[in-house]
């Protein structure tokens, strides 16, 4: 079966896959110093002797001092933003070292490379040569649009540890970067929180929901701009150009993504609820409990945020569709005119055509003392023609059009009276 395997280790074929490049990096460790104060580290590192050094200070630290700790790595992305998560931003040497030191699970080869759809799973999965559990979770978003993220987690309930890496955080953009949104939630939101193992799950959440909510309303804007061109101009003023369905297909494909990520936040919940009845060898149950509570419901609040993006969607599409049928309708009804035309045309020609072509016919023997007899003859049938036409068609509509008129209620003549009457 094609499910997460028990082995941890990348086959070579797996590490083969990916690019290696040294780019900018940040790890960042939350834990507690001897007083039980909450302690933040981090360090900025982007060459393989930066990664060495910090590997060697990795080595010093105790193993009781790495409980009740959350280590996480924040990998850049290349500039091209159209690359993938597959350009990773260390040498495949350090990133060996990453797997080992973060126990990172192969699965993630497969998260990253199956990049069409958002993805969330969670595993449980045995240590080898040990009776530890470690709980390993992996997180993708949708590479259908730019700026997507990949998430690797594993998380060892007995002792308390976290290890995290973040794929594709983005630290060239206008404004806050995706690392810088990253970190300030790690290092000034997360509190006495760090110690939970959907924190950085929620993160995670936190920044699609930004990238998601910035897409509909630009993608929405785009739409709503074909939708005034409809308006303004008939669906004609869209014939000249090259891709006037896409905006309406952009629109579609994020109401789309929203609602797999309905179905992600929908396992997210879920878990957090199997989390607090799974985990009996936390130490702090309370604040774990408390941590998990909290994380639950804010997922609940983007559950219910993107809804409300799905019903903008459909509002707009629906909006689409209407001003598409409006468009075809009113070039339909010009069209129809320019036919009415032609025929009244056709009418009044119409006698005359006929006394020409009954003349033509070798039954009459005319020569041309006798050409007053066809406009004798034609000017007094098109009359009858035309007159013909204004009894059975014209004079209906306007006395139609005239009854509608007459039931104009109300008195409106000066110092009258101003009550309503209607006139039959």
């Amino acid at each position: 079966m094609d499910w997460v395997r028990k082995r941890w280790r990348l086959s070579d074929g797996d590490l083969g896959n990916f690019d290696y490049a040294n780019r900018k990096c940040k790890v960042i460790r939350l834990g507690y110093d001897g007083e039980r104060q909450r302690k933040v580290q981090y360090w900025d590192l982007s060459s393989d002797q930066e990664w060495q050094d910090w590997f060697g200070k990795e080595a010093l630290i105790s193993e009781d001092s790495r409980n009740n700790t959350t280590s996480v790595i924040l990998g850049s992305r290349i500039e091209e933003n159209d690359c993938g998560l597959a350009y990773l931003p260390f040498s495949r040497p350090t990133f060996e070292r990453i797997l080992q030191r973060f126990f990172i699970h192969d699965s993630i080869s497969r998260t990253i490379f199956r990049n069409y759809a958002a993805t969330f799973s969670r595993t449980y999965l045995p240590i080898h040569n040990s009776l530890r559990t470690a709980l390993v979770y992996n997180c993708r978003s949708s590479a259908h649009w730019e700026d997507d993220l990949a998430l690797s987690v594993t998380y060892f309930p007995d002792t308390g540890r976290t290890y995290a890496v973040f794929y594709g955080c983005n630290n060239h953009a206008a404004g806050k970067t995706i690392m810088e949104r990253i970190s300030n939630r790690l290092i000034k939101s997360s509190e006495d929180s760090f110690c939970h193992p959907m924190l950085s799950v929620g993160i995670f959440a936190e920044i699609e929901r930004f990238r998601m909510r910035q897409l509909v309303l630009s993608r929405k804007t785009a739409l709503q701009d074909t939708i005034d061109k409809l308006q303004a101009h008939g669906y004609g003023s869209l014939t000249g150009s090259k891709s006037h369905v896409d905006p309406w297909l952009n629109v579609y494909a994020i109401k789309n993504g929203l609602e797999c990520w309905l179905t992600v936040l929908t396992g997210m919940i879920v878990h957090i609820d199997e989390l607090g009845q799974a985990c009996d060898q936390v130490n702090d149950k309370i604040n774990f409990y408390n941590t998990g509570r909290r994380i639950k419901d804010r997922l609940n609040e983007i559950h219910s945020e993107y809804l409300d993006l799905i019903r903008d969607c459909t509002m707009i599409i629906d909006g689409m569709t209407l001003a598409t049928n409006l468009a075809l309708a009113r070039d339909n009804m010009g069209e129809s005119k320019q036919m009415k035309s032609i025929a009244v045309v056709t009418m009044v020609f119409l006698p005359a055509t006929f006394v020409a072509t009954l003349f033509s016919m070798t039954f009459f023997d005319l020569n041309s003392s006798w050409i007053w007899l066809y406009p004798c003859i034609t000017i007094p049938l098109t009359v009858f023609v035309i007159g013909i036409y204004v009894f059975v068609v014209v004079r209906p509509r306007w006395m139609k059009t005239t009854k509608a008129s007459g039931f104009d209620c109300g008195n409106h003549e000066k110092g009258g009276d101003t009550r309503s009457y209607c006139w039959v």
